[in-house]
């Protein structure tokens, strides 16, 4: 039986919100409590839970769209209670294993606290949807520091006649200087691995939601699965990219911060919208590969958090460079061109 799937109220404050991304995907199994998608206020990202279960049939609104309560946003095809063939894929294991200490989150808070934890004698399970290593290992500092790297290498042998030698000609292979970076974050992400198996800590695959005081819930892809917490639960779930309330964020070629380290070829032009110092980062980084850069931000100023003399002084290190950079300007509307752009 197929059920309405509608928009909750959100608070007495809050009218308007942005639908930021389904955690779920159309044909997935769901189970009633379960996170189905997020939606993003006032600068605040919260997961809307499933009031059904069964298989998520339809989405009608896609990310990025504005959304207000009570609005109809998808269909889940309800499993009743004489039904098992949808669900049959989704297993509920019966067996429960009890920790002293459960962490929901591999990022470096959590693996860390997971391993301080089994040092000082604790049995501990360790809880991840994704990646180990969190944001900083796979989509922040790592994998954009071995761009920041290759570019810099670019850069050096551009201006090799400076140090007495000639290069004729330095090509840019974006595929390979992409792959260096993966082997780097995967090399990383295999040595955390290591320690955690050194210390005899589980690691659990799937999104972990605190049952009560003492009991967590993983949901992996097939499976859900208790886990009884003696001592204590450490939550260190991190962060995301957040969904900005933009007209037209959800079409093809905007990308977030985390999407674009999955790029496979280099853009002729980019436009990043937030002078900050991830949004900087990228700017240099792309301008160094030979793409057209265009910065936009809303506050007077790039790196807004920064003394005005660090801000000022990256400015004009940008603008020598040929980075466009746009303070005090706002971005009211996304739209793709005839011509692609």
């Amino acid at each position: 039986m197929l059920r309405e799937v509608k928009v909750p109220k959100f608070s007495s404050t809050i009218s308007e919100a942005t639908l930021a991304r389904w955690i779920k995907k159309e044909g997935e199994f769901v189970k009633k409590g379960e996170p189905l998608f997020e939606i993003s206020a006032l600068k605040l990202n919260m997961e809307v839970e499933s009031p059904f279960e069964g298989v998520l049939s339809k989405i009608i609104v896609s990310e990025g769209t504005s959304i207000k309560a009570d609005d109809l946003v998808a269909w889940i095809d309800v499993v009743e209670k004489d039904e098992s063939s949808a669900a049959s894929a989704y297993v509920v294991s019966g067996e429960v294993a009890t920790y002293d200490v459960a962490v929901i989150g591999g990022g470096p808070g959590g693996y860390v606290a997971a391993i301080r934890a089994a040092q000082l004698g604790a049995r501990v399970v360790l809880v991840e949807k994704a990646l180990l290593g969190g944001t900083c290992l796979n989509w922040g500092c790592i994998p954009t520091k071995a761009l920041v790297k290759s570019a810099s290498v670019y850069e050096n042998i551009k201006r090799a006649s400076e140090f007495g030698f000639e290069v004729r000609e330095a090509l840019i292979d974006f595929k390979k200087i992409m792959n260096r970076k993966d082997k780097i974050v995967a090399a990383l992400r295999s040595g955390i691995e290591q320690l955690l198996r050194a210390r005899k800590i589980e690691v659990v695959k799937g999104q972990g939601r605190i049952s009560s005081a003492d009991e967590i819930t993983v949901y992996g892809e097939k499976e859900t699965r208790k886990i009884k917490v003696e001592k204590g639960i450490i939550i260190a779930t991190g962060s995301r990219p957040a969904v900005l309330p933009i007209p037209g964020i959800e079409n093809t070629g905007v990308l977030n911060s985390d999407q674009i380290l999955e790029l496979d070829e280099l853009p002729r032009s980019i436009t990043i919208i937030g002078g900050g110092v991830i949004g900087m980062e990228y700017a240099f980084i792309f301008n160094a590969f030979g793409v057209d850069v265009t910065v936009i931000e809303l506050m007077p100023e790039i790196l807004p958090n920064m003394d005005m003399e660090i801000s000022a002084a990256l400015r004009n290190a940008a603008l020598k460079r040929g980075i466009k950079v746009h303070a005090s300007t706002r971005v009211s509307e996304i739209k793709r061109a005839e011509n692609g752009g």
